[in-house]
């Protein structure tokens, strides 16, 4: 009886986890999430079932955006590695989409390519439209910095129409500023300050504290280059203050 209560509670731990996932992204508690998931997976590693490997993957995302890429990478191959043999085509995508975000991370944009591309085939048979999204995102940041602006924008816009269709606002936010990015690398400030600052105002009311840093150094960056010194610093002391406050790196 004993075993059985602590088995529930310890799953029920995990589900809440997996639940506070996004909120903990969103908010910035890097540290926080972390620190929950390996302690969740260090109490069930005796038993590697489906929420063994669905609790690793979320420390593997933690450990990219703490900068860990080694650890990181070693947790999404685990789960490659569970669900291709479990046949999960929807745990596969995603083990191939978290170590494709992560070789982008590290500049490795040929092996990025590979495994986007692979997890997109298999996600444009089952149909999700949050995963088609975000893949379409992911392979405009590679267009990007590869300086192929044309194929960027093309991503950035098929993605942005997926996250407006299905009302996802977190993608919404960051496909506005990968075509803001487009325009400003092309040097057209007005376009790139309009999708900036649609950005902005959505992640504030979602209280997506990265992309808020993110987008305030992109709109202090404009500022400067227009030679308006003042309001560049101002966007670059709130969004210095925002990455301290969530112990974001900006890496």
């Amino acid at each position: 009886m004993e075993w059985s209560a602590e088995s529930y509670y310890i799953s029920e731990s995990a589900k809440l986890a997996l639940a506070m996932r996004a909120y903990w992204q969103i908010r910035g508690l890097t540290t926080e999430g972390l620190e929950r998931f390996e302690t969740i997976r260090r109490i069930i590693s005796d038993d590697k079932d489906i929420m063994y490997f669905k609790v690793i993957s979320s420390e593997g995302m933690f450990y990219r955006l703490k900068s860990n890429f080694k650890k990181a990478v070693e947790l999404f191959e685990q789960s490659l590695q569970y669900y291709r043999e479990l046949r999960d085509k929807a745990g596969e995508a995603d083990s191939l989409k978290n170590l494709g975000i992560t070789a982008y991370d590290q500049g490795e944009y040929q092996k990025a390519s590979e495994y986007y591309n692979e997890s997109l085939e298999i996600i444009n048979v089952l149909g999700n439209k949050i995963d088609t999204a975000d893949l379409h995102f992911y392979l405009g940041n590679l267009s990007l910095y590869q300086g192929d602006y044309s194929t960027a924008l093309k991503f950035y816009q098929m993605s942005l129409g997926f996250c407006r269709e299905i009302g996802y606002m977190k993608g919404i936010t960051t496909c506005l500023n990968g075509l803001g990015l487009v325009a400003l690398v092309q040097g057209d400030y007005s376009i790139a300050s309009g999708y900036f600052e649609e950005s902005l105002l959505i992640n504030r009311d979602i209280g997506f504290k990265h992309m808020t840093a993110v987008i305030l150094n992109n709109l202090g960056n404009i500022a400067y280059e227009q030679g308006h010194y003042t309001k560049a610093a101002e966007y670059y002391d709130e969004s210095l203050s925002i990455r301290h406050e969530t112990g974001d790196k900006g890496e």
